[in-house]
C-alpha cells in the first residue's frame, strides 16, 4: 500500500475532531498532566511573555532550555507557583501570596504553546469584587501597596464610566444594574477609609473615553485572552 501523506493529515484530522467533540476530559487531563510538569521545575517559565517586567519583580536572567517554549530561572525568594483555575493555567505568587504572574501552558501533541501575562493585582482583586455579590474590599487589601490599592479603585471609576455609556441587550440590563449598584457601594466603602486622601484623584467623568476599561488590556485580559486565544487557536 502506498503511504498517503494527506490521506495520513486527513485521518489525523478527523481522528482530532473527534476527540474534541467527545472528548474534553482527555484534553482537559492532558493540559493538567502539562501544567503539572510545569509546576514541578520551580526554575521553568514561558520564554514568550515581558521578561522586562520579570526581571524588574526579581526573576534571574532566563537561561535558554533544550525546550524552545521555555527558560530556566529562579523565582525571587518566597514566590512560588500554584495551580490555576483552568488545566492549562498556573499562578506565580509573590512572598504576600498575592498572584504576579498568570501562566498557560498548552501541553497537548497536537498544539503545544505556552505564555505569561503580568497580573495587575488592583484590577485583578476589583474584578473579583465587583463580580462578589457581597460588596466589601477584599480580605488581602492590607496586604496591597498604595500603588495596588491606587489600581483598585481606578479600576472602580473606569469601570463605572464604561457602564454608564452602554447600554445593553434587554436580558442584561438587569445584570448590569447590579454591577453597578455593587460598583456604588465599593465606592462608598472606600471613600469612608481612614486613609482614602493617600490614594489621590481618580478619573470620575462618565464621558472619560475608556473604549472597555483598560484592565481588561492588563491582568483582567490575562485569564480570559487567554482562555479564548488557547480555545480559539486549537480549532
Amino acid at each position: 500500500m502506498v503511504d498517503d501523506p494527506i490521506r495520513k493529515h486527513l485521518d489525523e484530522q478527523v481522528r482530532l475532531m473527534r476527540l474534541h467533540r467527545g472528548g474534553d476530559a482527555h484534553l482537559d487531563a492532558a493540559a493538567a498532566a502539562g501544567r503539572d510538569d510545569f509546576l514541578r521545575d520551580a526554575e521553568l517559565m514561558p520564554a514568550n511573555g515581558d521578561w522586562n517586567t520579570l526581571l524588574a519583580f526579581g526573576f534571574d536572567p532566563p537561561v535558554l532550555t533544550e525546550d524552545e517554549l521555555f527558560f530556566r530561572t529562579h523565582l525571587p525568594a518566597g514566590w512560588a507557583k500554584t495551580p490555576g483555575e483552568l488545566p492549562h493555567l498556573s499562578r506565580v505568587l509573590d512572598e504576600r501570596g498575592l498572584p504576579r504572574v498568570l501562566v498557560s501552558y498548552k501541553a497537548l501533541p497536537h498544539d503545544r504553546r505556552a505564555q505569561f501575562h503580568i497580573v495587575d493585582v488592583g484590577a485583578h482583586f476589583a474584578c473579583e469584587a465587583v463580580g462578589n455579590p457581597h460588596a466589601g474590599l477584599p480580605e488581602r487589601w492590607i496586604d496591597f501597596t498604595i500603588l495596588e490599592r491606587r489600581q483598585f479603585v481606578q479600576y472602580l471609576y473606569t469601570d463605572r464610566a464604561w457602564l454608564r455609556r452602554y447600554t445593553p441587550p434587554a436580558p442584561q440590563a438587569h445584570q448590569q444594574l447590579q454591577t453597578r449598584a455593587r460598583i456604588e457601594a465599593l465606592l462608598s466603602i472606600i471613600a469612608g477609609l481612614p486613609d482614602r486622601d493617600s490614594l489621590g484623584e481618580f478619573v470620575t467623568d462618565p464621558q472619560f473615553d475608556v473604549g472597555r476599561p483598560r484592565w481588561r488590556q492588563r491582568f483582567g485580559a490575562a485569564l480570559t485572552s487567554l482562555t479564548r486565544t488557547m480555545k480559539g487557536n486549537s480549532t
